[in-house]
């Protein structure tokens, strides 16, 4: 009797029975979601619909406290009330993600540019330290790493004796993270808000989360800052950092997810 086969991933041969159900399941489901109240899954047709799913797959949540969380799709789950973000999971994405965060207990603002990694179903992963004060200001998702976003840091318009109260960011300024990394710091000041920079002739619009701050429009000071193209001084891109072949020297500031940028 002969076997019946199938090729893998890498081009070799294996039985039909060791083929994943989930890699040959019809995606004839929809994923829905219920921000207010905070419930997702395939069976809430009357609420928003995010994409096409199969009741095998896995799905991805980002909260607004900073915990990710992967859980296995169902009719109907709890996710959290107005999650940042909550679709489909599958591993063999690269995904990249673009996140400013306050944290609560220096209240410094950070960015990173992280990849999920591996992770264990159901089990919570916090992006940054718990803390009553922290808050995420902006998020964002791009399908690799060549592609960043672009913000706005708007300062509290309360600050006195600070010149420069919007911060012009580009996430092409920094290395791809671990997701558990604490990022580079924005700016010590207290921060208004982060927007998305205007959009220059020809490049793609980011995918941010949902985020009522996002959505506002830019003023015209916003939309004259956008002709800034190129990093602070004291900041090395990181085409400046490749070609230094030199060590680092003792009592240096230490590694680069720990720079700070001075604006």
């Amino acid at each position: 009797r002969k076997t019946e086969i199938c090729r893998e991933d890498d081009g070799s041969l294996a039985p039909f029975d060791r083929i994943n159900a989930a890699q040959v399941v019809v995606a004839n489901e929809t994923l829905y979601i219920n921000r207010k109240d905070g419930f997702a899954g395939y069976g809430l047709k009357k609420d928003e619909s995010i994409e096409k799913c199969s009741n095998l797959d896995d799905i991805i949540v980002f909260g607004k406290d900073g915990v990710m969380k992967v859980m296995k799709i169902a009719e109907k789950m709890f996710v959290g009330k107005s999650p940042l973000r909550v679709n489909v999971f599958r591993r063999d994405e690269d995904k990249v993600y673009n996140m400013v965060y306050r944290d609560g207990k220096s209240g410094r603002l950070y960015a990173k540019k992280f990849k999920v990694g591996g992770v264990t179903r159901e089990k919570e992963y916090p992006l940054f330290k718990t803390h009553s004060k922290s808050r995420i200001f902006f998020f964002a998702v791009h399908d690799s790493d060549k592609k960043n976003s672009r913000i706005l840091v708007h300062l509290d318009p309360e600050l006195k004796r600070v010149k420069e109260m919007v911060i012009e960011f580009d996430f092409a300024w920094l290395d791809l993270q671990g997701r558990g990394a604490k990022g580079s710091t924005l700016t010590a000041h207290k921060v208004d808000r982060v927007v998305n920079a205007p959009r220059e002739i020809g490049e793609e619009a980011s995918e941010p989360a949902s985020s009522k701050e996002e959505d506002k429009k830019p003023s015209s000071s916003e939309k004259k800052l956008s002709s800034v193209k190129v990093p602070p001084k004291d900041i090395n891109t990181k085409e400046d950092q490749a070609k230094k072949e030199t060590p680092e020297k003792p009592g240096s500031k230490g590694p680069k997810s720990q720079t700070t940028f001075e604006f």
